[in-house]
Formats: C-alpha cells, structure tokens, sequence
C-alpha cells in the first residue's frame, strides 16, 4: 500500500509540475503598453517604450510574476487624442486593463474616462500639471509644486526675476503656466511674455521677436516635442545665447537634448528639471546603466521618464507577487501604499491620491550635451496635486475653459488667433 502511495505521489507531483509548466508557457499575463511610435511625440516616446520593454524582460528572466511570465501587447497611440482613445480601447476589447504609457497630458485626460470606465489601470510615467487625481492612473512623474516651485526659485535666485514663457498650445503648459501666474507674487517673478504654438510647430520668428523686445532674466520651456528643435534653432539664429538667456525646460530630457543639438549644435546652458538624471554617482544607477547599455547594445542615455516607466512596471510586479494577484482590480486597490527601491530614491506611492514623492533636481548642460546636478532638494517632496495656496477651483474652471475653447479637446487643432 504505501508502494502504491508513494507511486501515487510521484506522479501527482510530476503531473502538477508539467501543468504547471504549461500554464507558465501557455498563459502569460497579458499588458498594455501605450506609446507614440509615429507622429510629433514618437522622437520623445520610443525610448520610454524601450525602457518599459527591458522592464518586463528582466521581470520574465527572474521568473515572471506568480509563476507566469508578461507579455507585451504594443499599440500606437500615433500622437493624438484619438489615437490614445483607439489604442486604449483595442486594449480593452483584448481584456488587457494594466497598461504602461502616454507622454501628452492630452493623451492621458482622453484615457482618463476609459480607463475608469472599464476599471482599468494605467502607469503614466510624465510629469504633468497637476489638479487631477484618479484611483485608475498611478502618476509616476513630477507636478508643478514639485518640478516648478523649485526650479523658479533656483531661477530668481540666479539670474534676476523677468521670465518669459512659452509653450505647446495644449493642456500642460497652459495649466503648468497658469500655476506660475498664481504663484508668481510670492515667488517674486514678474512674467515678461508668454507666447503657444501647437505641437510639432517648427516657426518660432515671432516668438523670438518678442523674447528680443521683453529681455527676459531666464526663458520657462513647456514645449513638446519636435517643437523644441524649431525653438531652439530660432533662438541660435538670433544671437540668444543659453548662458546669457538660460532656458529652464520641464518637457525634455537629455536624450532630447542629444538629439536637437545633432540639429543645431550645442545645448550647453540650458537647465532641465527631473527627479532622475543619467549622471546619479550610486551603485544601484552604475547596475542599471549596466543594463541598458547591454540590452540595447550600445552607451545609452537613461532619462528620467525611461527611468520611471522602468521603475513602473518593477512596482508593477511587487504590487501583484506582495498581494499574491494581478487583476486590476486588487492593484488599483492595493498600489497605493507601495514603495519600491531605485536608481537614486525610494519610488513611493502616496495613498491618498495616487502619486509619487519625489528627490527633484536641477541639472545644466554641459558642452558634452551631459546633464551635470547644480541643485538637489536633499529630500523627497510631497506630492499635492491640489495645493492649498492655489485655488484649485479656478484651475479647473480655466481647464474646462481651454477644453471647450479647443472643442472638447485638451489641444488645440490650429493656431488661435
């Protein structure tokens, strides 16, 4: 009897192990992964799809999530409203609701509804302007009392109080600039200019006219895109020199940078703020660059939303093997209390609203066109979507303003005149 026992138990041990093994090969756990890979945003979202990519490549090789490995389901979002709403919404015929994406706050306001709708979780790796918080999106990226305050101090304190801004004609800058007025009178900066082109604008003539006449002390930088090299070229061909004029940007990051001064030359001067830089001295940020520099086969320029759509989907993974599950239903209910280690900080998400503290800092470029820290916060900041020295009603009103000037869009489709 116990022979036949024994047999018994081997067998059924064996059985389970091969079932097992083909649940692994055979039921991967299906995830959305949102990006522009055409249009005016694909020169900045086709890295941060890489980086989300090798993420869930280095998840599947220590043994994928609960004994199931992740497979990727990749969509265009071709850089529009739409295009976001066509690709989320393929996703969810396919039953896929853990997503990874967006870059525009326009694209990830045309999510918004959907995702809520269909109970679905999306891990927006961006900064954006604040005045939003959702139970179905988990914000990794900066907000302006974090990004902005900081970097305006660090301005006025360095080269005089007279900004000038200018911006994509979209929901972003016009609410990260309306938050600058508000705070300006405590700030003590007087705003000298501000002037919109839509995305992927490349004219900048009239801009640069107007930055001659009002000599700005700093120029504040809420383009998007290939804008950026339009603007950047413009202010060249004018004789306005970055480390006479400095121009704070909060949109790009030192990959862009790379890449607009293989258009225009140096990018010496200009200042960007993240809570991530390539050039972090610690030996978790020497492991990762290590590893993107062996996946892709090449010395690769990490930024901050590469950084943070890694670390995403890492918190991704701790949020369903801590929790023992991987429907979105436990993750939205459960990933606001995690915290996971990083390159250069503890990644925490803030219960109450979904977002992620931060360590900001404040890089120059150097003439090597590398990101070299002048300015670090030390410690991390709190998250307040809603600050309460701002009237947040007021916010909202002038976004549902900008949204019904635009027709019911969070763009705008040609210039205003």
């Amino acid at each position: 009897m116990k022979f036949y026992t024994l047999i018994f138990s081997i067998v059924f041990f064996i059985l389970l192990a091969v079932y097992t093994f083909l649940e692994f090969k055979k039921e991967p756990i299906k995830v959305g992964i949102i990006h522009s890979l055409s249009g005016t945003m694909a020169m900045s979202e086709k890295s941060v799809l890489d980086a989300t990519l090798l993420s869930i490549d280095e998840i599947n090789k220590a043994g994928g999530i609960l004994g199931k490995k992740l497979e990727a389901v990749v969509v265009d979002g071709k850089s529009s409203d739409e295009g976001f709403k066509d690709a989320l919404n393929q996703l969810i015929k396919q039953n896929i609701t853990t997503i990874f994406g967006g870059w525009t706050s326009s694209s990830r306001k045309a999510m918004k509804p959907i995702l809520e709708k269909n109970d679905a979780l999306l891990f927006y790796p961006i900064q954006y302007e604040g005045f939003e918080s959702s139970k179905n999106i988990v914000y990794l990226g900066l907000i302006p009392n974090q990004q902005v305050v900081p970097t305006i101090d660090y301005a006025v304190k360095n080269f005089g109080n007279r900004a000038f801004l200018v911006g994509s004609e979209y929901i972003y800058p016009k609410m990260t600039n309306k938050f600058i007025e508000s705070i300006s009178g405590y700030m003590s900066v007087s705003i000298v200019g501000e002037e919109y082109k839509i995305l992927g604008a490349r004219d900048f003539s009239d801009v640069i006219e107007k930055i001659k006449i009002t000599k700005p002390s700093f120029i504040l930088n809420t383009l998007n895109g290939d804008s950026n090299i339009g603007f950047f070229k413009a202010l060249k061909k004018a004789g306005i020199l970055l480390n006479e004029t400095p121009v704070f940007s909060f949109s790009i990051t030192e990959t862009e940078m790379q890449k607009i001064a293989q258009e225009i030359g140096s990018m010496e001067g200009n200042y960007i703020t993240w809570s991530y830089f390539n050039s972090l001295d610690t030996p978790q940020n020497k492991e990762l660059k290590k590893l993107f520099n062996t996946a892709f086969a090449k010395q690769t320029t990490i930024t901050e939303p590469m950084y943070t759509a890694f670390m995403g989907v890492q918190l991704f993974a701790n949020s369903a093997t801590k929790y023992n599950c991987y429907k979105t239903s436990t993750l939205k209910k459960n990933i606001g209390k995690q915290s996971i280690g990083g390159a250069g900080e503890i990644l925490s998400v803030e219960e109450t609203n979904h977002h992620t503290w931060k360590q900001v800092l404040i890089a120059k470029i150097d003439a090597r066109g590398e990101a070299q820290i002048v300015w670090d916060s030390k410690i991390q900041q709190e998250p307040k979507p809603f600050p309460l020295y701002i009237d947040s009603d007021a916010m909202l009103r002038y976004q549902y303003e900008l949204y019904k000037k635009w027709g019911n869009k969070y763009e705008a489709s040609k210039e205003l005149k």
